[in-house]
């Protein structure tokens, strides 16, 4: 099938620096993930999959939820968690409501209470840059991914 989403394996492949059909090979074979669900069945992948993606290769992760009351978004919480070695990936992100999908958070440039976002888009498989408030003001909901392990 050529019209899944792939988006949360080609950011596990960025993140991991590997070539993304080796790595559908290795998920689909392992046999222990919904990697036949996901890949024959053209349905995306949650963030379950992209653990379990990452474990293959023994890259460890942690949820990543940007709640007030747990770890706020700020560009000040990123910019420190990106400094200490951690890469974002980051689900259901919304430019302009155009991008609802997993990007790889890469780097912050703060200004102020805002800033700016360098983000890797498997979709079109580039760097991007939107304000931190399109990415990170958009509801709840909107702002799950894991922090990575950055090799």
């Amino acid at each position: 099938r050529v019209n899944f989403n792939l988006c949360g394996q080609f950011c596990v492949a960025a993140l991991c620096g590997m070539d993304v059909i080796p790595l559908l090979k290795q998920w689909y074979g392992t046999g222990l993930s919904r990697a036949k669900t996901v890949l024959e069945n053209d349905r995306g992948t949650v963030i379950y999959d992209l653990q379990n993606m990452l474990s293959m290769y023994n890259v460890k992760s942690e949820v990543f939820r940007p709640e007030p009351s747990i770890a706020p978004a700020t560009p000040e919480y990123l910019e420190k968690m990106l400094a200490s070695g951690k890469k974002a990936s980051k689900g259901e992100a919304s430019y302009n409501g155009h991008i609802r999908h997993w990007l790889v958070l890469e780097d912050i440039v703060r200004m102020g209470n805002g800033g700016w976002v360098r983000v890797y888009n498997p979709f079109l498989n580039q760097e991007e840059v939107y304000p931190h408030r399109n990415l990170f003001d958009t509801g709840v909901a909107s702002n799950l991914g894991l922090w990575v392990d950055a090799r």
